[in-house]
């Protein structure tokens, strides 16, 4: 991944900035992203980057160039104070004609090989909608765009696909806007609305006391897939998975498992608390990881969910607790003990690199079935309110009858 800054000439003759990021590839399909009431700050070069790294070809035009060139502002203080000043002064017309020739001058781009898609946030969210009426965009992206419902009158001029992402307690989006937006979107078939629960304004702005990072990453997902499905690139989540699987569990080969991921990769063994965060550590983990599998652990596939940049796989674990194994049983001692446990893995791509792994199962029944809580001095029997290799069998096997309600008790 690239970035420089480069010069747009406006409709007017004036020329404005605006910073450009490449794909590792050096070309891509297009986005144009509209900044913040901010400037084109560290937080939307970031942004640029972020999907500059996922094939695109992304450009942040300097939309207040007429009034403060190149200002970029933080979010609180006399920067929040200098930041409100410049919206209310900021004519929008004029940016949208500015906007529609940035839009021009990407198509003009030679790394660009697929179609361009405007994206944006806060003021800009607002402009990206209007700009998918006043130009032709093959796709459009709004992140919590203040008072559109006060430009629904534009919304029959919308041709191309066009998805919200709002914040159910954005208290610059009152409910009765959303609500409008929501209804006059319902005519729309290329039109969709995500609102994202206990989430405010910003929540995608790590600068921001607002961010919230669950609505944030599973945004960027539902992005993510409708600009691949509108623009590309396309790539093969499926294919991407069965490599890095086989390479894990397959080869146990720590040098080629590590050529699969991001270097800023998250893999968490959810129940567990095990994994890491970036390649030292996820370098650590698998080692480890490879050692505790070498025995007769047995993965059986029982489904699998595929989109864009993510793969679900529904599974079963068998294995023989015959050595230590600190992913599943950290600090506990080989019981010799036989474990078959249900097991989801969510699998999340970067482009062509795995981004975060999310392994989940019932640790509860993982502890039944190698009975380190049974007390032999105990005249009563402890009995824990979940199941052993009866969840697996049932996963298996719809013969096996599920258990009446009440007959396990603690």
């Amino acid at each position: 991944m690239s970035h420089q800054k480069v010069s747009i000439t406006a409709a007017d003759g004036e020329s404005f900035s605006a910073y450009l990021a490449l794909p590792e590839s050096g070309m891509g399909p297009a986005i144009l992203l509209i900044q913040e009431i901010f400037g084109v700050n560290p937080h939307i070069r970031k942004v640029a980057d972020y999907y500059a790294q996922e094939g695109y070809v992304v450009l942040a035009p300097d939309l207040f160039f007429r009034m403060w060139p190149n200002v970029e502002l933080g979010y609180s203080g006399s920067d929040m104070e200098t930041a409100m000043s410049y919206k209310n002064k900021f004519d929008e017309e004029q940016g949208i004609s500015d906007l529609v020739s940035a839009v021009e001058y990407l198509r003009t781009l030679p790394q660009v090989t697929g179609g361009v898609a405007a994206m944006g946030y806060c003021l800009g969210g607002r402009m990206a909608y209007r700009l998918s009426a006043h130009t032709k965009v093959e796709a459009a992206v709004s992140y919590y765009g203040a008072d559109i419902d006060k430009h629904l009158d534009e919304a029959d001029k919308i041709t191309a696909p066009i998805i919200f992402h709002l914040g159910a307690d954005d208290t610059l989006i009152p409910p009765s806007s959303m609500e409008k937006l929501m209804l006059e979107m319902l005519n729309h078939h290329n039109a969709r609305v995500f609102v994202y629960e206990n989430t405010g304004h910003g929540f995608n702005c790590e600068a921001r006391a607002s961010y919230n990072q669950r609505a944030a990453l599973l945004s960027q997902a539902r992005t993510i897939e409708f600009l691949r499905s509108c623009i590309g690139p396309s790539v093969n989540a499926e294919e991407l998975f069965d490599h890095h699987l086989f390479t894990a569990l397959n080869q146990k080969d720590l040098d080629e498992t590590m050529e699969t991921l991001c270097e800023d990769a998250v893999v968490t063994f959810v129940p567990t608390l095990t994994g890491g965060h970036g390649v030292n550590e996820l370098k650590r983990f698998y080692k480890d990881f490879f050692k505790a599998l070498s025995g007769d652990a047995q993965l059986t596939t029982i489904s699998r969910t595929v989109n864009a940049n993510r793969v679900v796989d529904e599974l079963v674990l068998s294995f023989t607790h015959d050595r230590p194994m600190e992913f599943i049983l950290p600090g506990v001692a080989p019981t010799q003990k036989k474990v078959t446990i249900p097991l989801v893995m969510l699998a999340t791509f970067r482009l062509d690199k795995l981004s975060r792994l999310n392994v989940y199962w019932d640790q509860a029944s993982v502890i039944m079935q190698i009975d380190i809580l049974h007390d032999e001095d105990s005249p009563v029997s402890l009995h824990l309110p979940a199941h052993g290799s009866e969840q697996a069998n049932k996963i298996l096997d719809d013969s096996v009858k599920i258990q009446k309600i009440g007959s396990r008790l603690l």
